[in-house]
């Protein structure tokens, strides 16, 4: 897929649709606001990080097969809990396919569905750096909105 840059962008930018952009050193070049109101974290402290740093499934072997796979064949699906920046486990189930964005390789990332694990569900990892979760807070109606992802079907 060779991305046309203006259409492009302008649905990668205002799309309600989660999605990301990762280049072939798996760190993020760019991120719509809907992944920034999924997830909660801010822009800046994504952008050059390495893609897969929140995820909390404790096999990174298997992390390393799937990009392989997705650099070889040019698509990846898969699903992965990961942890927002409250702390919490989303489950999200992803589509990644290779694309060419202003000439240079990149994969673009969209959740299909996601959703927060219930409390007693997290994984038995510790929390990203070590540190203590942060303490949770009352959601929005609005933000519980942006949470909840439909779940796609395959065409």
């Amino acid at each position: 897929m060779v991305v046309d840059q203006g259409p492009f962008w302008s649905v990668f930018e205002h799309s309600n649709i989660p999605m990301a952009l990762v280049d072939r050193a798996r760190s993020y070049i760019a991120i719509n606001d809907a992944a920034v109101a999924l997830f909660q974290y801010q822009r800046d402290d994504v952008i050059g990080e390495r893609a897969g740093r929140t995820t909390l499934d404790p096999d990174l072997a298997r992390s390393n097969a799937e990009w392989e796979e997705l650099l070889r064949t040019g698509e990846l699906y898969g699903e992965r809990v990961v942890s927002d920046a409250m702390g919490n486990s989303v489950r999200v189930s992803y589509a990644a396919h290779a694309t060419r964005v202003e000439g240079d390789w990149a994969a673009l990332l969209v959740a299909l569905s996601a959703h927060v694990e219930p409390a007693n569900r997290r994984w038995s990892v510790g929390w990203p750096w070590d540190a203590a979760p942060p303490r949770s807070r009352p959601r929005s109606p609005a933000r519980t909105r942006a949470r909840s992802w439909p779940t796609a079907s395959p065409p």
